[in-house]
């Protein structure tokens, strides 16, 4: 879930998570009454099988608030060379329902902010290494909005944005032993006001998860460690419009924390921009949430 400018992965939530209808897919009761550590066994060649699996690790088979947090680092790219930039972290936080005619519909938003990489402390001014100016930088996230999640996993927006290209998939899962992964990649581009070339983001996401955990009888959601790689262009605010090369970040991170669990550096930044999300998280989705 990583800062940028426009619409991204988050945006699309983790901005923004993904499954498939609960009803559809219930668990069975066994005969009298249920035993403690029953266990069932998913069948990983069953697409339907799958989705509810990605959704135990990427959101929740009911409507609880999931929260995913993440740190990383920004580097600039100029031909093969890495220019170590500047730290980010963000949190996702998002509620998840059966959309009508299967799938989920998800509404989230995401709060996320550029950090000092020795000090974790979220930074205003910053000397641009490639340029020598001091820029201002801004706070990122993506706002509050609706998602829907499809039979195949992938991820589509509420409404169409001008000019946005988005395309979003996941692959089918690796197991091996007790480790389950999903690979999860997401494109896109859109105009930038005033520039000849469009902003362009993709972001590959890698979701892991312990297969007992998802064979747990009555299990609505998994923990869910992720890690991450993003290429993106240079950030408008950076002024590199006639700089070669573009930025890439790599990170790690995780879903269905809690709030203190967050990444310390997101924390006191949250502390001083948005303190309301440290006592009600779940009240920055009511008004979307609660929209009919």
């Amino acid at each position: 879930m990583t800062a940028h400018d426009g619409i991204g992965r988050r945006a699309a939530m983790g901005l923004i998570g993904c499954g498939a209808a609960v009803g559809s897919m219930a668990l069975a009761a066994p005969s009298g009454a249920r035993v403690a550590g029953a266990r069932r066994s998913f069948n990983f060649a069953d697409p339907a099988e799958q989705l509810r699996a990605f959704m135990m690790m990427r959101g929740a088979l009911d409507d609880r608030l999931v929260i995913g947090g993440l740190s990383g680092r920004y580097f600039g790219v100029v031909g093969a060379q890495l220019t170590p930039m500047f730290g980010v972290v963000s949190a996702t936080f998002t509620r998840y329902r059966p959309a009508p005619g299967g799938g989920y519909e998800a509404v989230g938003a995401e709060f996320a902010y550029f950090t000092d990489p020795v000090s974790g402390v979220a930074i205003g001014p910053y000397r641009n290494p490639y340029t020598g100016e001091t820029v201002m930088v801004p706070s990122g996230g993506t706002p509050l909005s609706r998602i829907f999640i499809g039979s195949d996993m992938a991820l589509r927006l509420e409404s169409k944005i001008p000019g946005l290209s988005f395309e979003n998939t996941v692959s089918p899962p690796e197991v091996r032993g007790n480790d389950v992964w999903f690979s999860e990649l997401t494109r896109t581009s859109s105009p930038v006001p005033g520039k000849a070339e469009a902003f362009h983001y993709s972001e590959s996401t890698i979701l892991h998860a312990r297969l007992n955990e998802l064979n747990a009888f009555g299990a609505k959601r998994v923990r869910c460690e992720t890690n991450f790689t993003n290429v993106v262009s240079w950030r408008p605010w950076l002024k590199m419009e006639s700089h070669p090369g573009h930025m890439m970040a790599v990170g790690v991170g995780s879903y269905g924390r809690a709030v203190n669990e967050l990444p310390a550096a997101w924390i006191a930044a949250t502390r001083v921009h948005h303190p309301e999300l440290l006592v009600d998280p779940a009240s920055v989705l009511a008004p979307l949430w609660n929209a009919k």
